[in-house]
């Protein structure tokens, strides 16, 4: 933030400088012309002194067309830099963002695969000291779970059994 004010003040500064440096110019040319306008009268005639003030009225309008001129210049100037700073600075937030996406991206895959080599190093530890790991209890786990449903069938058919044996006594009594 603080590299794009110091851009946009040092844009405005040499903006500032230019319009001062007109400023300064114009009062020179109406200093000038008054100088010469009173210099001027005390050589001229007094029928000659009009045409003086029409030629000395042409510069002054001279210096305030220029004055305008250069006003202008300097405004299309600054309107200009200010379009390229704006421009400037959207491209810079976009390549900002772009890595700071890239960024956070590279850091979770690096976390995932620290996580995932953290995981094969504990594994391999807890298998060395012997003690059963997840994948070999959830092992445990299916295996018991086998046993249970063939557990409960034999219950079942044990029971249909003696239910048949039971119906075949009682119709024979």
């Amino acid at each position: 933030m603080t590299t794009r004010t110091r851009k946009n003040t040092t844009g405005n500064a040499a903006l500032s400088k230019i319009e001062k440096q007109v400023g300064r110019l114009r009062k020179d040319i109406e200093r000038t012309v008054d100088r010469v306008s009173r210099e001027a009268a005390r050589y001229i005639p007094t029928s000659s002194r009009r045409q003086l003030n029409e030629i000395l009225d042409r510069v002054n309008d001279f210096g305030g067309t220029v004055t305008k001129q250069v006003s202008k210049t300097v405004e299309t100037v600054r309107a200009d830099v200010e379009d390229s700073v704006g421009d400037l600075r959207g491209t810079v937030d976009k390549r900002v963002k772009a890595l700071r996406k890239d960024a956070a991206e590279t850091s979770e895959k690096v976390f995932e695969t620290f996580e995932k080599e953290t995981r094969k190093q504990l594994d391999r530890l807890l298998k060395a000291i012997g003690v059963p790991l997840r994948s070999d209890l959830d092992v445990i786990k299916r295996r018991i779970g086998s046993l249970e449903r063939r557990f409960e069938d034999l219950v079942e058919s044990a029971a249909r059994g003696r239910s048949k044996t039971d119906d075949d006594e009682f119709e024979a009594a």
